[in-house]
C-alpha cells in the first residue's frame, strides 16, 4: 500500500470531486474500451491518500449543487488543520519562537533529507518480513486491534469503524516506525495522536452512528430552527402569556405547543415527506429521530 498526497482540493473542479473520491478509495480505474470496442484492463491500484485544502469535500461538492454522500463521507474524511491550542496545526513548538519559525524549519529539513526516515523504514520492514512474516503480521494486527479497542466504542456504525480501520494502519504503522527507532517517539505515541484525529472526527460528525442517520437529525433540527416560530401555527392554551394573541401562519408545516414547560412540533406527514427530510429516505430518518429520543410516537 502506496501513500498518494495531493494539494488543494480547493482548485479541483467540484462536479468531478464526486467521481473521484469514490475511485481512489476504491482503489479502481474505469472500466474503458478499447479501439475495437472489447474492453481494456482495468487500472487498480491500494493506496491512502491525504487531501489538503482550505474548504471541506461537503462544501466542494456544494459548489456544483450536490450533496456530500454517507458513502463519500467516510472514504474522504475531514479533519480541521486545527490542533486546538492557539499554534495553527501545532501542538507544541519544540522550542521554536512561533509555529511560522517551525513550519519553516521543517520545510528545509524536509528538503534536506527527503526520504531518508521512508528508506530506513521500509528497509527494516522488509528484512523483518523476510525473517518472520507470521510474526510481523501478528504485531501489526495486536497494534490495529489495540487502535480499534482504545478508540471506537461498542456498537459504532459499520462506516465508522472501516474508517477507524484505515486510521489504525497508519496508527501501527507509526508504531513500528517508533520501534525501529525512526521516530524518536515514546511508544504509544502514534497510537494517541491518530487517536486524537478519529475523536476530532467523530465530534465534528456528530457521532458513531451511521451517516445518514447523523444527517437526518441536522437536518430536522436545521429545518425547526428556520420555521420553527413562522410555520408552525401555535395551539397553546389561551391562558398562556407568551403566546401572540393573533398568530399569522403561511405556508403552513404544522403545528406547535407547549407540554410540561417544553416545547413540541407536529409537523404534517407531506411535510415531513417532502421539505424537512427532502434528499433523505424519510421513513429512515423518523427511525433516526427517534431513537436519538426527539420522537413521541403516537398510540398507532
Amino acid at each position: 500500500m502506496q501513500a498518494l498526497t495531493l494539494d488543494e482540493i480547493s482548485q479541483a473542479n467540484a462536479r468531478e470531486m464526486d467521481q473521484v473520491v469514490y475511485m481512489l478509495a476504491n482503489n479502481a480505474g474505469k472500466a474503458r474500451a478499447n479501439r475495437e470496442g472489447g474492453s481494456r484492463r482495468q487500472r487498480n491500484w491500494r493506496t491512502l491518500f491525504l487531501s489538503t485544502g482550505e474548504i471541506s469535500l461537503e462544501a466542494k461538492l456544494l459548489e456544483a449543487g450536490q450533496r456530500v454522500r454517507a458513502g463519500q463521507d467516510v472514504r474522504m474524511i475531514g479533519l480541521a488543520a486545527d490542533a486546538g491550542g492557539g499554534r495553527g496545526v501545532w501542538q507544541t513548538l519544540h522550542g521554536f519562537s512561533s509555529g511560522a519559525a517551525l513550519s519553516d524549519h521543517l520545510s528545509a529539513a524536509s528538503h534536506t533529507y527527503c526520504g531518508t526516515a521512508g528508506r530506513a523504514y521500509l528497509e527494516q520492514l522488509a528484512r523483518e518480513r523476510g525473517a518472520d512474516p507470521d510474526a510481523l503480521v501478528s504485531t501489526l494486527r495486536a497494534l490495529c486491534q489495540r487502535f480499534l479497542d482504545e478508540h471506537v466504542r461498542p456498537g459504532a456504525d459499520g462506516q465508522v469503524r472501516s474508517v477507524a480501520k484505515r486510521l489504525a494502519v497508519t496508527a501501527a504503522a507509526g508504531e513500528l516506525a517508533t520501534a525501529y527507532g525512526i521516530t524518536g517517539w515514546p511508544e504509544g505515541e502514534a497510537l494517541n495522536r491518530v487517536g486524537a484525529c478519529i475523536k476530532a472526527w467523530l465530534d465534528a460528525r456528530g457521532g458513531a452512528g451511521a451517516g445518514e442517520d447523523m444527517r437526518a437529525l441536522k437536518q430536522v433540527r436545521a429545518f425547526i430552527a428556520a420555521h420553527g416560530a413562522s410555520r408552525f401555527e401555535r395551539i397553546d392554551d389561551d391562558d398562556d402569556d407568551d403566546r401572540p394573541k393573533e398568530q399569522r401562519v403561511i405556508n403552513r408545516a404544522g403545528w406547535t405547543q407547549l407540554i410540561a414547560g417544553k416545547r413540541e412540533y407536529l409537523i404534517t406527514a407531506d411535510c415531513w415527506r417532502d421539505e424537512v427530510c427532502r434528499g433523505l429516505n424519510a421513513a429512515r430518518a423518523a427511525k433516526a429521530v427517534d431513537e436519538a429520543g426527539f420522537l413521541l410516537r403516537g398510540g398507532d
